[in-house]
């Protein structure tokens, strides 16, 4: 494997190929399966999307395409997944509020999901600052689509749990 990221209670593999592989529990590996799974399986519904970067968190999966197009999968609570609701998805789905944009890297929280655009600028879904997470700007506790955080100008890093970002 090129890549891995593991969630609590999940893991991916980013091969050589770009293809994405996955195994842990059952709901979270992408697959429709009913049990878990203990080995490396490939993501069927990605296959023929390249992958260059993975993530996972808790319950959820983010995989960012070589076109810069993301796709969510796992637990859809708080609007993590970037859907435009809760729900939880068993195989990939592409974050369609992110069409048009494109993302250079992704990063999977336990409440949230960020996405790094071409233009520098982060975008979030998931919980937001009343939940001390994402920096959306909802005061509902939670931002359901993928929108663009206002956190300055320069390049951002984020990571897993919590999420900093790195301003120049």
């Amino acid at each position: 494997m090129a890549a891995v990221a593991a969630g609590d209670y999940h893991s991916l593999g980013l091969d050589e190929t770009g293809a994405v592989h996955s195994w842990g529990a059952a709901g979270t590996v992408g697959n429709c399966v009913s049990g878990d799974q203990l080995e490396p399986q490939l993501v069927s519904a990605l296959r023929g999307v390249r992958a260059v970067g993975i993530s996972a968190c808790y319950y959820h999966s983010l995989a960012l395409a070589d076109g810069g197009e993301v796709y969510s999968w796992g637990s859809g609570s708080h609007g993590k997944l970037g859907h435009g609701d809760k729900l939880p998805q068993v195989e990939p789905r592409r974050v369609h509020a992110l069409r048009g944009v494109r993302v250079r890297s992704v990063a999977a929280g336990v409440g949230h999901s960020l996405a790094t655009a071409d233009d520098g600028a982060p975008r979030a879904a998931g919980a937001t600052p009343s939940r001390g997470r994402s920096g959306g700007r909802e005061r509902r506790g939670c931002s359901i689509g993928a929108g663009r955080v206002c956190w300055g100008d320069g390049d951002r890093s984020t990571h897993s749990f919590l999420s900093w970002s790195l301003l120049d």
